[in-house]
């Protein structure tokens, strides 16, 4: 068991306990994220989204190179470093560790 308390725990917290826990099924995750973004940023490539699309799934291929390194410490410290894989690993890990969305900004805000 891996136990985390939401009212103070910080994104490196819930990105860790991701890596912990569950390391296959982030890695797979965030490849599916990465993906979604792909997919979007190709089908709509003449909206203003598409920018930003492109910039997601760029970030999330960063954290999914970032986590071919491993699942300590370091990788955490990694992912957190920049905002785009921050955002982008944080997003899945919250959702992989059921943190409610009223919460999740919350988490990460802090430091």
């Amino acid at each position: 068991m891996y136990p985390i308390d939401f009212t103070t725990c910080t994104a490196r917290d819930v990105i860790l306990r991701s890596l912990a826990c569950h390391p296959s099924l982030f890695a797979d995750a965030l490849a599916n994220l990465a993906e979604t973004h792909r997919v979007y940023a190709r089908d709509h490539a003449n909206s203003p989204g598409a920018a930003g699309a492109r910039a997601a799934h760029r970030a999330a291929m960063d954290a999914i190179a970032l986590l071919n390194r491993g699942t300590d410490d370091s990788v955490a410290d990694a992912l957190v470093r920049d905002t785009g894989p921050k955002v982008q690993a944080y997003t899945v890990a919250a959702s992989l560790n059921l943190v409610p969305h009223s919460l999740r900004a919350d988490i990460m805000g802090r430091a």
